[in-house]
């Protein structure tokens, strides 16, 4: 069956890197951080536990069975969203469905045969590090991104997933076959509160987290279509 998997990445990490390498990795620690928390204080036991896994700027966050409603992704989403923009980023995220696992057995007998415990790879005196695991979840919640003609932070769903979530207090800016665009500043899902409530965290408000990002867009003088569809999240 299925799993609903999560790819989220820091929003114009490249840009960030180059003006200050410093900001650019504590963005994506904290986006890490906030990522662990979940994991492991909200959904640590057997059934609702997360696996999670790192590419580049971006972490690719997919559930351990098949759930029919998307209603945890979508509060996960929002609340790692919500935590970018309080540090001082912002993030952009897909939400996909679809198979996912561990492809070692693919690789050449001789690759298989060198690798170790922690997926290293020798090679002479240096290191190759494998990605043990992929599947067509990974693709799809990167496709979603791709595929969206939208510049900014925004989070999207595939468009098939219509339906499969409760619309109580959620904002939808934008709903097709292609895809679903949700307003993570203005949604207000029961789940987000429950994800806050466990981590001890208070929820900011609507006006810190508009404030936040009117800093960010003046921040780095951000203009065209980047700001006006991330002006029309506020």
């Amino acid at each position: 069956m299925p799993r609903w998997s999560i790819f989220i990445d820091v929003e114009g990490f490249s840009n960030i890197y180059s003006k200050s390498d410093a900001e650019a990795l504590r963005l994506l620690g904290n986006l890490m951080l906030y990522i662990w928390k979940v994991g492991s204080q909200v959904y640590s036991n057997e059934t609702e536990r997360l696996f999670i896994h790192q590419y580049g700027d971006g972490f690719l966050i997919v559930s351990n069975y098949h759930e029919s409603s998307l209603d945890r992704p979508l509060g996960i989403a929002i609340f790692l969203m919500q935590m970018m923009i309080m540090q001082g980023g912002v993030a952009r995220t897909g939400i996909s469905e679809g198979d996912f696992g561990d492809v070692t057995g693919c690789y050449p007998k001789e690759i298989q045969d060198e690798l170790t415990e922690h997926r290293g790879l020798r090679v002479g005196n240096g290191i190759m590090n494998i990605q043990k695991v992929m599947g067509a979840t990974l693709i799809h919640s990167n496709r979603v991104q791709d595929k969206v003609d939208k510049k900014g932070p925004l989070l999207l769903l595939e468009g098939n997933l219509s339906g499969r979530f409760s619309n109580e207090n959620l904002e939808i800016v934008h709903s097709s076959d292609q895809f679903i665009e949700i307003n993570w500043i203005k949604s207000d899902p029961t789940i987000l509160n429950y994800i806050y409530e466990q981590l001890n965290i208070e929820k900011p408000t609507l006006k810190v987290l508009t404030n936040n990002l009117n800093q960010y867009i003046e921040k780095y003088s951000l203009s065209g279509d980047w700001r006006d569809n991330t002006r029309n999240l506020i």
